[in-house]
């Protein structure tokens, strides 16, 4: 199985910042990407607490990708039924599914 070829675990969700419509989530390690993805925060008169509220739990799921990937590979080999874990596995090393493989 290929390895994951994306910057580095471990990534972190920064402080939102209200000068910024923006979360960020940004890697941590010196010397690889560092910038992984803004999560647009609804950050407009009248937004309802559900929406912020899933936009926070959305950039905290981006944040723990790699770590999630990484437990589900070490899973996976203690698994018999594995058919789901494999195509997920696959589809965040980007080896399925043509919006994600280079």
């Amino acid at each position: 199985m290929n390895r994951f070829k994306g910057t580095p675990a471990p990534w972190s969700q920064l402080p939102e910042e209200s000068d910024k419509p923006y979360i960020r989530i940004r890697g941590t390690n010196i010397g690889c990407r560092y910038k992984i993805a803004n999560v647009l925060t609804p950050c407009y008169d009248g937004v309802k607490s559900r929406e912020a509220d899933e936009t926070r739990a959305n950039a905290c799921l981006i944040a723990s990708a790699p770590e999630l990937l990484e437990a589900l590979i070490e899973i996976r080999k203690l698994v018999a039924y594995h058919d789901k874990a494999d195509l997920a596995i696959a589809k965040a090393l980007g080896e399925v599914n043509e919006t994600c493989s280079r």
